[in-house]
């Protein structure tokens, strides 16, 4: 590695990866749906086959445990950290759905649970079972949600039973991100071959930008044509 100096300090340079060691833990990844290239991931964490984790999530396994069931979905912005006094791990069940910008403590999450954006979830605490924490709820350390009930408040202080068409609704949320999730990571995966391609690609718009070609840009290729009424690039074929 090599190091820098701003300011005074002391900076050490490396790669961005998202799949980083611990302490000599490294992450285990079975057949993930979607892993975001601005996630990071670290330590003891396990994720199973089906899940996704999305755009500047963090999962950080450095004091405990972090396990993630079968087609869960963590999206944008979560932070999921182990705890540093008497309960150390998160363990999350399948089939859940984390919003963004949620915060996960160590605690437990069972099968079907939903948590929605910008909750909060303390050490200890425990969702039952296709619960759903509401829109910036909190729930305390230690406390137990109930199954199958929506529940909010700062801290939870008030829940009621699911309605079918709610229940139904957050399905259906769960298989559009599954959906979802096949095609982010479709349009994140890239070959050695279509790198190379992409440059070249680049290369030719440059110098039709100079030359003051017009380009039509179809999917996954560029054709060039002369420039008549229009300057810049043409967006065809989508």
């Amino acid at each position: 590695y090599q190091r820098r100096v701003h300011g005074g300090h002391l900076e050490k340079l490396q790669r961005v990866r998202r799949l980083n060691q611990f302490k000599g833990n490294v992450p285990e990844v079975q057949g993930a749906r979607f892993l975001s290239p601005s996630s990071s991931i670290y330590g003891q964490v396990a994720i199973k086959p089906g899940s996704s984790v999305w755009y500047n999530t963090v999962l950080r396994g450095d004091r405990g445990k972090v396990s993630i069931g079968s087609n869960t979905h963590i999206l944008d912005r979560v932070v999921i950290h182990t705890g540093i006094l008497s309960v150390r791990d998160v363990v999350i069940g399948n089939n859940v759905v984390i919003e963004p910008g949620a915060v996960v403590g160590p605690c437990q999450i069972e099968d079907g649970a939903y948590v929605c954006a910008g909750a909060v979830l303390l050490e200890g605490c425990r969702v039952r079972a296709s619960a759903v924490v509401g829109p910036g709820a909190v729930v305390a350390e230690f406390q137990e949600l109930e199954a199958g009930r929506l529940h909010s408040g700062s801290p939870v202080k008030t829940s009621r039973d699911l309605t079918a068409e709610e229940r139904a609704a957050y399905t259906k949320k769960l298989q559009a991100l599954t959906e979802l999730a096949d095609q982010h990571e479709a349009e994140n995966t890239t070959t050695i071959e279509k790198l190379t391609e992409e440059k070249v690609v680049l290369k030719d718009v440059l110098e039709a930008q100079l030359n003051g070609d017009a380009f039509h840009v179809k999917p996954h290729f560029y054709t060039r044509s002369p420039s008549t009424a229009n300057d810049g690039f043409v967006r065809s074929g989508l």
